[in-house]
């Protein structure tokens, strides 16, 4: 069993959950699947034998490289902080959790719900409601069609409803993230909230 030595939290910096992700999977590479060294290898084995002869000829030496077999060193707090994660329960919450950290974004909740025309055919839809009366300066009066283009919210509210449940599901995967984080030794980083909201719709308006 590793045993950590614990860390004052003075000597730390305060980050929040989702800034700490962040830096975990898109700076440190955390989730990164494939080898670093998986390229290098492919092009040292597509050199030719011959011109790889006479590269170690005019060195005068057979120099054999590790190129192939080095990987960059992940910071013990990203490790941690990494199998936390995939100590988490299997299901969408751990997903979405894991695709937006590497991704960088936040999962999206009807924030850019709005008004949109009617369409029929691709133009607009304009119906006629009715005829008035418009009555002028100058005592005379015309009859005009009153017309108007209904409108719609899109999306609609049956997608931002399920678009504000799968948000809910990756901010209780957050949530359970940071209980499980307060006791982890990390010697970096202090975790200072989580960064977002749990429903950030109902502060709208």
């Amino acid at each position: 069993m590793t045993h950590y030595r614990p860390v004052s939290s003075l000597t730390r910096e305060r980050i929040s959950l989702l800034a700490l992700l962040d830096w975990t999977y898109r700076r440190q590479r955390a989730g990164a699947e494939s080898d670093p060294g998986t390229d290098l290898a492919r092009l040292s084995a597509s050199l030719c034998p011959t011109a790889t002869s006479l590269s170690a000829a005019r060195l005068g030496a057979l120099i054999p490289s590790t190129a192939a077999r080095q990987r960059p060193v992940l910071h013990p707090d990203a490790a941690l902080v990494a199998d936390m994660v995939a100590r988490l329960d299997e299901g969408p919450g751990r997903a979405l959790l894991l695709a937006h950290a590497e991704a960088g974004t936040q999962p999206s909740w009807g924030e850019n719900q709005h008004l949109e025309p009617v369409l029929r055919d691709g133009v607009p839809l304009v119906i006629e409601a009715e005829r008035v009366e418009i009555r002028y300066p100058n005592r005379t009066r015309r009859s005009v069609a009153v017309s108007y283009c209904p409108v719609q919210l899109w999306p609609s509210e049956a997608w931002v409803q399920m678009q504000r449940a799968e948000y809910s599901r990756w901010y209780q995967a957050l949530a359970t993230l940071a209980i499980r984080l307060e006791p982890a030794p990390l010697r970096r980083w202090q975790v200072d909230g989580l960064g977002i909201v749990a429903a950030p719709w109902n502060k709208q308006g």
